[in-house]
């Protein structure tokens, strides 16, 4: 087996894995194979020299810890039909992982199909969605308070960025976007049929943003930001207008952003949360330190974290700086899943104590791992 990245004669390979593997239109992915693909980023597995399966490790910036990081979106993971059950794929995700963490990525990001498949890759949720749900009939507005306008990526984005922004200020990590983002945003769901709108005030002012696909009786909006009550309204107005012609709307967004209280009928949109985002922390002494840069220097304790793939390790974490050691006696152990649940803010200690996914040996010293705040509103919505 080789493992080894895209040569410049090969994407037709990688666009014909994909085809053989997901359901997305050939539309879709000469798209996506023009905007988004990179040889540098497009990791493929051979064997007697013929590529068998590959995955993406496309680049972006998150926020988490309130510090911007670069990580890794893994993408397109798929083995070729006749070549799966062989091992292809444990040994794809494990070298993409290993070349991953030398190069110094620091957390790389997922949205599985199924989330056992990467479990043993240490991979464990850690972000989740919001899904909001009505019929369109039943949308009370009556009215809208504001204009609508046509987006493209022609279109000057930087007040969108903003407001994107904005919405996340509260969030203890996101996705972090600039104008090409919104634009290739945008572009795919123009390539998947359908529409990216503003709302903007009458004097041209924009308030919002919302882009949107239909499938068969649905509206599935996939990603939206507003100012304000009236901008939402607005939008909703909008999806109103078509309720002789699709019955339901479907709408994503971030956990914590309680849509449903912009609406005078609250029962109108009802909410589920849905785990979304997987994660996978590499750079484990970065985000250590990164957390407990506050400690008092009499403050000292030595963590275990236990890794099936990299292997264990120990570091003593004192005046704000993580350094590994080699050692049998430590204070606290847990594995590198839990510890990325605890950074995200997906669980904190009482629920991971509860779960038992904490091993203590030393009481006095469980208070230091309290200094992690947990905040659980974070919006991961990626698709390419």
């Amino acid at each position: 087996m080789i493992v080894r990245y895209c040569r410049e004669n090969e994407r037709e390979v990688s666009k014909k894995i994909w085809l053989d593997t997901f359901r997305d239109s050939e539309e879709y992915i000469d798209w996506y194979m023009e905007s988004v693909h990179r040889n540098e980023n497009n990791l493929f597995i051979l064997e007697n020299n013929e590529i068998v399966g590959m995955l993406y490790e496309n680049p972006y910036e998150i926020k988490i810890l309130n510090r911007i990081e670069k990580s890794i979106y893994m993408v397109a993971v798929a083995i070729e039909n006749q070549y799966r059950g062989e091992g292809y794929f444990k040994k794809l995700m494990e070298e993409s992982l290993r070349n991953l963490k030398s190069q110094g990525i620091g957390i790389v990001f997922l949205h599985p199909v199924s989330s056992e498949i990467y479990k043993r890759f240490g991979f464990i949720y850690g972000s989740n969605v919001e899904k909001y749900t009505c019929q369109l009939k039943e949308i009370p507005v009556k009215t809208k308070k504001y204009k609508i306008i046509e987006i493209s990526e022609k279109n000057n984005l930087k007040d969108l960025v903003k407001i994107y922004n904005k919405s996340m200020e509260n969030c203890n990590i996101f996705m972090v976007k600039d104008e090409e983002n919104l634009k290739k945003l945008f572009k795919e769901t123009s390539v998947d049929g359908g529409k990216t709108y503003g709302i903007a005030c009458e004097d041209g002012k924009l308030q919002g943003y919302f882009t949107y696909t239909m499938d068969g009786e649905d509206i599935f909006i996939k990603e939206l930001a507003f100012e304000n009550k009236n901008a939402f309204e607005t939008m909703m107005w909008f999806f109103k207008t078509f309720e002789n012609y699709y019955k339901n709307l479907q709408i994503i967004t971030y956990e914590g952003s309680q849509l449903n209280l912009y609406l005078d009928r609250e029962e109108i949109l009802r909410k589920e949360v849905v785990p979304q985002i997987q994660f996978r922390i590499l750079n484990i002494k970065e985000y250590l330190e990164n957390i407990y840069i506050l400690l008092n220097k009499d403050e000292e304790f030595i963590l275990k974290i236990k890794d099936r793939l990299f292997s264990d390790e120990c570091y003593r974490i004192s005046r704000g700086e993580a350094e590994k050691i080699e050692t049998e006696n430590y204070h606290v152990e847990i594995s590198i899943e839990t510890l990325t649940q605890l950074i995200t803010g997906y669980l904190n200690i009482e629920e991971a104590l509860k779960l038992e996914k904490i091993n203590i040996l030393d009481e006095e010293k469980l208070f230091l791992l309290k200094k992690i705040k947990p905040q659980r509103k974070s919006f991961f919505n990626q698709f390419f």
